[in-house]
């Protein structure tokens, strides 16, 4: 008897395990989610719910048309926005990105320096690209950080 007792909560073990370990993101966890998996409407639940990888990721979705979701400029510039402003170095970028070839929004350096200042700070290879060609070519200025 104590061993089918010890069967059945163990398999009731593995059962809540299964369960909580899911493929399913819960919206209310920060947890990594694989973009390739969700629909562009599971992406949006999320994105809706708060969850931060989702909303950088319909950010870029929509900027690029990729992923099921149409290029759409208004909504990725919404996307990128809210987590630009929530620090995250990506959406920095490609808010600064939106800036500098004014899509979407106007044209604006001043802006596009602004974001991907952010982005450099922590350490966004693109942005810092960006950063140096603006400063080079832009505005024909090179500093000597020596």
């Amino acid at each position: 008897m104590p061993l089918k007792i010890l069967l059945r909560s163990v398999s009731l073990l593995i059962v809540v395990f299964t369960l909580v370990n899911c493929t399913t993101v819960s919206p209310t966890r920060q947890q990594a989610i694989h973009s390739d998996d969700l629909s562009l409407d599971e992406m949006t639940y999320l994105a809706q719910s708060g969850h931060d990888e989702a909303q950088h990721t319909l950010c870029y979705r929509y900027k690029y048309g990729e992923e099921g979701a149409p290029k759409d400029l208004a909504k990725a510039f919404k996307w990128c926005q809210m987590q630009a402003e929530k620090g995250n170095d990506r959406a920095q970028t490609l808010l600064g990105e939106m800036y500098y070839y004014g899509e979407y929004v106007e044209e604006s350096n001043t802006d596009a320096l602004h974001w991907y200042t952010l982005a450099a700070m922590n350490e966004h290879d693109h942005a810092m690209f960006m950063l140096y060609y603006m400063y080079r070519y832009e505005y024909d200025t090179v500093y000597d950080l020596e």
